[in-house]
């Protein structure tokens, strides 16, 4: 069961590493509106940052679902270890 919870917390951090690269895009975004509002002539660049951007938070968007699956699939293990009594410990906490 400590291989299962070291896993659900390796997975926590990933989605908080992921979080923390949509924050980095979007930081990007309003960079990006700022320059097109103060009339810059700058279509060409910003259409390669929206590609980009979009490509990114895609690829986000998946390793964050796929890690949340990954969380709950470990937190029912979990969760059935404790059911069968496979716990070690006399104490649990609901999660």
């Amino acid at each position: 069961m400590l291989e299962e919870l070291d896993s659900l917390l390796d997975a926590l951090m990933n989605i908080d590493d992921k979080l923390n690269e949509l924050q980095r895009i979007n930081s990007m975004v309003i960079v990006t509106c700022d320059a097109c509002e103060n009339g810059n002539d700058i279509k060409y660049d910003v259409a390669n940052v929206m590609v980009f951007i979009q490509e990114q938070i895609d690829s986000l968007d998946d390793d964050i679902r796929s890690n949340v699956s990954k969380c709950n699939a470990l937190t029912r293990n979990i969760q059935e270890t404790i059911k069968k009594g496979g716990c070690q410990y006399g104490r649990t906490t609901n999660i």
